[in-house]
């Protein structure tokens, strides 16, 4: 789930988080224990959020399609 600021100047955005799932942050991979929060979500960030049981595969960028399939996948995954 992304949440991202969506007004001029605001730099927290107050988030839902559905009661019948676990979420985690997405950098940290902490678990996110309120139901409405506020977070920080300076010019430079935004707040990304995994539900549990969830899996997103990432991989790091290349120049150009050659170079980035030759970097490795990584997964990510919200535990249960």
């Amino acid at each position: 789930m992304v949440t991202p600021v969506i007004r001029q100047g605001q730099i927290k955005v107050d988030v839902y988080f559905p009661k019948q799932a676990k979420w985690f942050d997405f950098y940290n991979g902490k678990e996110i224990d309120a139901q409405v929060t506020s977070l920080n979500a300076p010019i430079d960030f935004i707040p990304l959020h995994i539900r549990g049981g969830y899996i997103i595969p990432t991989q790091q960028p290349g120049m150009n399609t050659d170079e980035s399939r030759k970097n490795p996948f990584e997964l990510v995954i919200g535990k249960c």
